[in-house]
């Protein structure tokens, strides 16, 4: 079962649908005295945006799991749904059971998530992930605050994103403190007011509805589908993005003197220059070479001398696609 921190959706046909709640709350633009559109918008205590275009007679509402209040952690999924469509009733009642109109709303982007239970070294992961990405040139792995990115080079298209950050340390952001205080202040609030303890949230940014068919593997992009995929589109892109056969191998420290032969080592000398960094080296390679040269045939013999060195080592190599089977909240 697929979880997911953001959707964002397109329900029909508003003007026979639904009914606004308290229309001083919404901004309306109006041309030649007719309504064109009606906006809401909030930050806090969760985010909610709130769309409708009375022209085209359609609806755009984006939320994020925090709409669940105390219970954000699960993530939003099929079973939560009547309970994040019953919050935004606050703001649009909708006519008709919701519940039974799913295959009717379209999903539009969607930010499709995984908690882990980990305690480990953010940098080590960091460094580890670099060392795996398959092509340097085509991916990037770059250091953020609170964690790090893989992307692409593709065009927008083809754009994949993805976020690797410590949940719990995330959670403590000044601009996540108003929404934790409201949940501890809260009668009703649940026993574990620091649910993301130790939780490190992988999360792929799918923003177009031809990426949600592909990598969550549905003919249609509607709300039943989506929330019904048994795809594992996370791990779809990270074994593109990730060199195969990681197990057991070490983790990417300058390692010792170890060659035997010339070209060995001119392969330490190179590597050594460039910081043990296969990225750095890659990129100093490729400079070297005319554009057209296929330059993963020229690099694949320095990854795998560089991995034999590892290999004498005692320490390993993380790869983040084996901490996915320690997942907090599992698709199945």
């Amino acid at each position: 079962m697929l979880k997911y921190d953001k959707l964002k959706l397109l329900f029909p046909d508003p003007q026979n649908n639904i009914e606004i709640i308290n229309p001083s709350q919404f901004n309306c633009t109006y041309r030649d005295d007719i309504l064109i559109e009606s906006k809401y918008h909030q930050t806090h205590p969760y985010y909610l945006d709130i769309k409708i275009d009375h022209i085209k007679n359609e609806m755009i509402i984006e939320f994020t799991s925090k709409i669940l209040l105390q219970y954000y952690s699960d993530l939003i999924s099929r079973y939560n749904m009547d309970r994040i469509f019953n919050e935004i009733q606050n703001f649009v009642h909708f006519k008709n059971d919701i519940s039974k109109s799913l295959k009717n709303i379209i999903v539009l982007l969607c930010h499709c998530t995984i908690d882990v239970n980990w305690e480990g070294d953010m940098q080590q992961l960091l460094v580890s992930t670099q060392t795996l990405i398959s092509n340097n040139f085509k991916w990037k792995c770059q250091k953020k605050p609170n964690g790090f990115t893989i992307n692409n080079t593709a065009g927008k298209k083809y754009y994949h994103y993805i976020t690797v950050y410590d949940k719990e340390k995330e959670t403590q952001k000044s601009k996540n403190r108003q929404f934790t205080q409201m949940l501890r202040s809260s009668a009703n609030s649940v026993t574990d007011i620091n649910p993301f303890a130790n939780t490190l949230r992988i999360e792929l940014n799918i923003t177009n509805c031809q990426q949600i068919r592909e990598l969550l593997k549905i003919e249609n992009t509607d709300l039943h589908s989506v929330l019904h995929s048994t795809a594992n589109p996370i791990l779809t892109i990270l074994n593109e993005a990730l060199v195969d056969k990681t197990d057991n191998q070490p983790e990417p420290h300058p390692p010792y003197p170890q060659y035997s032969n010339i070209k060995e080592y001119h392969m330490f000398l190179a590597l050594q220059h460039c910081n043990w960094n296969i990225p750095q080296l890659e990129n100093k390679i490729r400079s070297l070479y005319s554009p057209k040269t296929h330059i993963k045939k020229i690099i694949a013999p320095y990854r795998e001398y560089y991995r034999q060195i590892l290999a004498n080592q005692q320490e390993h190599l993380l790869d983040i696609r084996q901490l996915i089977q320690c997942n907090k909240n599992p698709y199945l």
